[in-house]
């Protein structure tokens, strides 16, 4: 694969097993990672990013809305004081949960956005942020 233009620098790591672990390999090509749903939703528009160590005291704000972009099922593990669960059953029901619970008379809001690996918390403040509101926080932990 090193050989392969567009994987020189993927780091390639190799194991055995004793057995056959899987009965075939099979290979999808999916048009999304995590399935939202909205057509030309501009990625290089997502939400600003905030440090780790910043973001208890940016969340405690009386002015900040924070929303947990997870599934009800994981919101169910534990989840920020004070955040809104959509409790959605999946990543596309937020859409529809985002245009009838944020305030569209209400722009200026600050919204922070959080999830489990960053893939919804970008997709999320990226459509926010196309919905024409202003201060959108993502809390996607590879930018930090």
């Amino acid at each position: 694969m090193s050989s392969l233009q567009h994987f020189a620098n993927l780091f390639f790591q190799d194991s055995s097993c004793e057995f056959m672990p899987f009965q075939k390999l099979k290979v999808k090509i999916k048009p999304e990672i995590i399935t939202f749903k909205v057509p030309d939703l501009d990625m290089s528009n997502t939400g600003e990013y905030i440090k780790p160590e910043d973001w208890d005291a940016f969340i405690s704000r009386s002015d900040v809305k924070v929303v947990d972009a997870r599934n009800y099922y994981e919101v169910a593990m534990g989840s920020f004081k004070n955040a809104i669960s959509p409790n959605t059953n999946n990543f596309t029901d937020l859409v529809e949960w985002i245009e009838k619970n944020l305030d569209k008379k209400d722009l200026e809001t600050p919204i922070a956005m959080f999830c489990t690996s960053g893939v919804r918390c970008e997709k999320s403040t990226a459509y926010i942020k196309k919905l024409g509101y202003k201060k959108c926080i993502s809390f996607a932990r590879w930018n930090n």
